[in-house]
């Protein structure tokens, strides 16, 4: 009976965590559908940069709300890659403090180069209220040699 007891509550802890898990990384894609999207690969390219098409922002992503307006980016790194940094190349930059997210994770500085792990995928959102145009920059930056 207790082998019973023991196999029921593994179960249970398993189904447990794999649906925690899966809620916990939901927010990962928590972006409005109306979000602007760019899918970009810097695969081959450890020093490479990635220029966005003009856009402006809109709807929310991680838990943000009106008025702010959001764009994202899903980011593949080279395998040679240690950091990304994030800007605005062109258009109209807002006032204020501005922050990007990896992953809804913690706050960033935009222009600040980040260390990252792994090639990704690695989704960088923006948020902001307005929703002026603007042209981002993404740029890796190569392990030392």
């Amino acid at each position: 009976m207790k082998n019973k007891g023991l196999l029921f509550l593994t179960l249970f802890l398993w189904f447990y965590s794999l649906f925690s898990w899966n809620k916990a990384n939901a927010q990962l894609d928590s972006c409005d559908a109306t979000v602007p999207y760019h899918f970009v690969d810097l695969t081959g390219q450890p020093q490479g940069q990635w220029i966005s098409p003009l856009h402006s922002r809109q709807d929310n992503c991680c838990g943000t709300v009106a008025p702010d307006n959001c764009t994202s980016f899903e980011v593949i790194l080279d395998s040679n890659a240690a950091a990304l940094s994030f800007d605005f190349y062109s258009g109209a930059v807002p006032p204020g403090s501005m922050f990007f997210q990896i992953d809804c994770g913690p706050q960033l500085g935009v222009g600040e180069v980040i260390c990252l792990t792994g090639i990704g995928p690695h989704r960088i959102t923006f948020c902001k209220p307005g929703n002026n145009q603007n042209e981002y920059i993404i740029k890796s930056i190569a392990k030392p040699t």
